[in-house]
């Protein structure tokens, strides 16, 4: 498994298994999406707390336009992808 840098643009379902974070920038609170349950969960890691914290499910429909409004200068967001082994 590698970690994969991606836009919100590029998000599939096979990505939200493994889960999509950003990285904390001074504008925002790291983020990630899930697939749980076969819903997609949003969840925000909040200082002063351990861990994730579920916020709300969002559609699939709305995950890029969630994921721009989380994102700010600096924001990276990763995904774990399978490593492509060259044959």
């Amino acid at each position: 498994m590698t970690t994969k840098i991606i836009t919100p643009q590029e998000v599939t379902m096979e990505m939200l298994v493994a889960g999509v974070e950003s990285n904390e920038t001074p504008e925002h609170y790291p983020a990630k999406y899930k697939l749980v349950d076969g819903r997609i969960l949003y969840s925000v890691k909040y200082p002063g707390f351990a861990g994730w914290s579920a916020v709300e499910f969002v559609r699939f429909e709305e995950i890029a336009e969630w994921m721009n409004d989380d994102s700010g200068e600096g924001t990276i967001w990763t995904t774990t992808v399978e490593q492509e082994t060259a044959q």
